[in-house]
């Protein structure tokens, strides 16, 4: 792989690249990874000065074959049958791959992604549903309460009219009674206990109707508030309507939202994709470390790593998320650099290097360049990616100089330029396409598609 202008073809995994400049080191990385010590890293031999503008790879390289199907090539004879649903298929480096190849590869590989965005759209729109459910049968409840706050409203009304009516009614025919019979005293016992006969009957008249026109002020006051508080019952009740509306009519486009998603996260809704050839180095990932540890172990090869493969696959994925770029495709990357993670012999390069992108390895060098740790060598993998993809400078203190800086935007731009194959990219969209085939049934299953 081509860390700087000065080229010079290597063996790793199958694939040639380009040794870093001479003398170039390894120091600390921000964080937490450490640097190796000054005499763990293998000697470099000077490469002879070349202008830096150089960038075309010697065309005498010689190349080992990447393993094509399990059991066959450098690589490790896997444990156990590869199921069927899985590929480990690589491109030879010396395979000639034609545009249109090129091109349906990286359609298929769009349309995956489009797929898996589906599915993950998918999952969000049955939550929106699931919210918009809860929210209808809220409205339904809230209408249910406000119309029979609003029943008992009116009846308090309809109480409070006749109550009104009543007292006046009786104080009306109390004044009759008192002018019309001739039972004043007794009238005037019954509203008054401590009457005696001998109260002036006008003083009698005047009681009665002060105590009648009281009852019937009360009794108007009492309606007053008991419409009031149907106006307010029946505001409430007006808004809850409403809201339920709105409640439904949401759920209703979110079921039919759900619908589109269910089909497209099946991939029979996902529009065919044209243009610009994707994906994009930069970029988020769209598989978890677990899909990718998950898809690995389906191909039943032994990694020969110095950690688990769901620890460097989760590498992988917290490094690229701080570089910016697409740790799913770089773990592709090294699959193609390393031989499924197996370092088949005749390589520069070991397991415990923790190199997994053939930095530093070359025909003129003794051995390519060893890292402290597996998390420092994916470090140094995707800082040199972010170098080769950003258009601005990029440190790269793990890798030292880069002079290619902002040269290859997208994957299949690679080639060539990182390895000496002309099909590298198209071999690493190859494997990435073979993780998407693995991961996508698997979301779909937990998505219950």
């Amino acid at each position: 792989m081509l860390v700087t202008a000065t080229v010079i073809s290597v063996v790793t995994g199958g694939y040639a690249t380009a040794a870093p400049t001479a003398g170039a080191t390894i120091v600390r990385s921000p964080g937490a990874l450490r640097a190796p010590a000054p005499a763990a890293l293998p000697a470099v031999p000077a490469a002879p000065a070349v202008p830096t503008t150089t960038t075309v790879a010697p065309t005498t390289t010689t190349l080992l074959p990447l393993p094509t199907t399990p059991g066959h090539g450098p690589g490790p004879n896997p444990t156990g049958p590869i199921p069927s649903t899985t590929s480990t298929s690589i491109p030879a480096p010396t395979t000639t791959v034609s545009p249109q190849v090129i091109d349906a590869l990286v359609r298929a590989v769009q349309n995956d992604l489009a797929q898996v965005d589906a599915i993950a759209g998918y999952d969000q729109d049955k939550g929106i549903v699931t919210v918009n459910e809860a929210n209808a049968a809220s409205a339904d409840s809230t209408v249910d309460q406000t119309a029979r706050a609003e029943q008992a409203a009116t009846s308090l009304v309809a109480s409070g009219e006749t109550d009104v009516a009543d007292t006046q009614h009786r104080l009306a025919a109390l004044a009759v009674a008192l002018y019309v019979r001739s039972d004043v005293g007794q009238s005037a016992k019954l509203a008054d206990p401590s009457a005696t006969a001998t109260v002036n009957r006008g003083v009698i008249l005047g009681i009665l109707i002060s105590h009648g026109r009281s009852q019937v002020a009360d009794a108007k006051r009492r309606l007053q508030d008991d419409r009031l508080a149907l106006r307010v019952a029946q505001q409430r009740a007006a808004n809850a309507r409403a809201f339920q509306a709105a409640a439904h009519q949401a759920l209703s486009k979110s079921a039919i939202e759900l619908a589109n998603a269910k089909l497209a996260a099946a991939g029979r809704a996902v529009k065919p994709t044209t243009g610009t050839p994707l994906p994009t180095i930069m970029g988020p990932a769209a598989l978890s470390a677990g899909e990718l540890a998950g898809w690995y172990a389906s191909t039943h090869f032994q990694a020969n790593t110095t950690v688990p493969m769901p620890m460097l696959a989760g590498y992988y994925l917290s490094s690229g998320t701080t570089a910016g770029l697409r740790g799913d495709i770089a773990f592709a990357q090294s699959i193609v650099e390393t031989g499924y993670f197996t370092f088949p012999s005749g390589g520069q390069l070991l397991g415990s290097d923790n190199n997994f992108a053939g930095i530093g390895a070359c025909d003129s060098c003794a051995h390519g360049w060893r890292f402290p740790d597996a998390q420092t060598g994916v470090a140094a993998q995707e800082q040199l990616l972010q170098a080769y993809a950003s258009a601005k400078k990029i440190p790269t203190p793990l890798v030292g100089r880069v002079s290619v800086a902002g040269c290859c935007q997208t994957w299949l731009s690679l080639s060539g330029v990182w390895a000496t194959a002309t099909n590298y990219g198209y071999a690493i969209l190859t494997v990435y396409k073979q993780i998407l085939d693995w991961a996508i049934p698997q979301r779909l299953a937990v998505a219950g598609l």
